[in-house]
């Protein structure tokens, strides 16, 4: 990665397939009056790169209130989703494993600024009970995950989270890529066991062409 090389991005740009990991600042313009920076850093894998499912979950968010709403992000990574919702005044909570979290908070450092409401970046293996625990006595108003449906063996660990830390209120969002079925199907076996799930992807459309890019909103079932 060559220090200080930077990429600013629009809306027909792709960033899957690796095109731009080896930037190190990505300049979103079109979001807020000041440009968002993203940094990257691919030696944190695939947690350290910005995904077509972030802008996708972004342009969606865009549309929101998220006034005095409290906001999870599940795998924040570069955490595009979380800094846009702080700044339409929600109060964030932004996760991944260590060490993407450093990514997750330089991000955050960034591109905020003092405000009535808040944001922290916090450590969360969805394998680890003790970090839900750590974040149950939150009540969210929304949960956000962009392509977090890519391990399968982290299927049951990642509903089990999304469980415990929604409330029957909770809105939850997924953007997220198709993949082969053997991916994708653990996910949402699980999902349809807990939660409600309602395609959104005619609200996408006008932000992606890419057809393999999909959105969907879950519910809590009683």
């Amino acid at each position: 990665m060559s220090e200080g090389q930077r990429a600013t991005i629009s809306t027909d740009d792709i960033f899957d397939d690796y095109r731009y990991s080896n930037v190190e600042l990505l300049i979103f313009d079109e979001f807020l009056e000041n440009p968002i920076k993203i940094y990257q850093n691919f030696r944190y894998g695939k947690g350290g790169i910005f995904w077509d499912s972030s802008y996708v979950m972004t342009k969606y968010i865009q549309n929101l209130d998220f006034t005095n709403k409290w906001i999870l992000e599940l795998g924040a990574g570069t955490a595009l989703p979380s800094i846009l919702s702080f700044y339409k005044g929600a109060n964030v909570v932004a996760t991944d494993i260590l060490p993407v979290l450093n990514l997750t908070q330089r991000n955050l450092e960034a591109n905020t600024k003092c405000s009535d409401n808040t944001w922290t970046a916090r450590e969360l293996n969805w394998e680890d009970q003790n970090h839900r625990e750590n974040l149950a006595h939150y009540h969210f108003d929304y949960i956000l995950m962009s392509d977090v449906c890519y391990l399968p063996d982290l299927a049951v660990p990642l509903c089990e989270t999304l469980y415990q830390l929604s409330s029957l209120d909770t809105t939850i969002i997924l953007s997220y890529k198709q993949r082969i079925p053997e991916i994708s199907d653990p996910f949402f076996t699980q999902f349809s066991n807990k939660f409600s799930m309602e395609l959104k992807d005619d609200d996408i459309r006008g932000t992606t062409k890419n057809n393999e890019l999909h959105l969907a909103i879950l519910k809590k079932l009683p």
